[in-house]
């Protein structure tokens, strides 16, 4: 059996945070700063993170761990989606014909992979919060690819570009768009491993300060609006990719506060 690798947990803590704050984001109830907050940071952090902890391996075994980590629990939890909507709809409604239509949207819904509902060029029901995972899965082994070829920094900006500038013409399946989108942040995640720069920047006051100036700015210019689920970059992806990155440091750089002082709510975010 191989050594297993130790766990970061500062990097725990901080995709916990991130957790708590997908949620909050999606409460319709909560301050605007709040949702502000929340949403320049919470998705880009769970893909940097990936790309920092990201090592090229044989595509077979990566696709083969992510489909267990990532897709697997995507068609589980789809098959109970569409199994509760079954129960609800024959209890309720009591009529096969709803039922069975039911289950095609669900089915339709599953496919696509989408966070958002679209209707336009044709329509896709959205599945909801686990758009993530086959995004996840795709990106990683994407991003794989990247890695092994001669200028991957020339093979990431031209998928991202395709990502971005074909959501309004069409939306493919499983999400893939946002797949090809997320892959800057990986590589700036992965970049960031590479150089050794984390714990430095983390441990330096001016850079710190620095970033928290920044973040700070980013929210009170209207920062925030950047939905990855749509590939959506409300000042443009440069600009909000800049920010967001800003912000993700800043949240980790508070999470490795928390990990140093092993207190509870640490130790609840590790947990989480």
């Amino acid at each position: 059996m191989g050594i297993k690798e130790k766990r970061i947990e500062y990097l725990d803590i901080a995709k916990g945070i991130a957790m708590l704050c997908v949620i909050l984001a999606h409460i319709s109830e909560i301050p605007f700063l709040l949702n502000r907050i929340c949403f320049s940071f919470h998705m880009p952090l769970f893909f940097l993170i990936s790309g920092y902890l990201f090592k090229i391996k044989d595509e077979r075994i990566l696709i083969n761990q992510k489909r267990v980590q990532l897709l697997r629990p995507y068609m589980i939890t789809g098959f109970f989606v569409i199994l509760s909507s079954m129960f609800w709809n024959w209890i309720m409604k009591n009529d096969s014909i709803t039922v069975t239509r039911n289950i095609m949207e669900w089915l339709w819904a599953i496919f696509y992979g989408s966070g958002n509902t679209y209707t336009s060029p044709y329509w896709v029901k959205q599945i909801g919060a686990i758009w993530f995972l086959p995004a996840m899965f795709f990106s990683l082994v994407i991003f794989d690819f990247c890695l092994k070829r001669k200028c991957p920094i020339m093979w990431i900006v031209s998928l991202v570009w395709i990502g971005y500038y074909t959501r309004d013409i069409v939306w493919l399946p499983f999400s893939i768009q946002s797949s090809l989108v997320v892959l800057v942040y990986l590589y700036i995640g992965y970049k960031v491993r590479i150089g050794d720069v984390l714990e430095k920047s983390l441990r330096s006051p001016i850079r710190v300060c620095t970033a928290f100036v920044l973040w700070i700015f980013y929210i009170t210019c209207g920062g925030g609006r950047l939905y990855i689920v749509g590939n959506y970059f409300g000042y443009g992806v440069i600009y909000e990719v800049f920010f967001s990155t800003i912000a993700v440091f800043c949240v980790i750089w508070i999470s490795f506060i928390f990990s140093k002082r092993k207190n509870i709510i640490g130790s609840f975010l590790i947990f989480l």
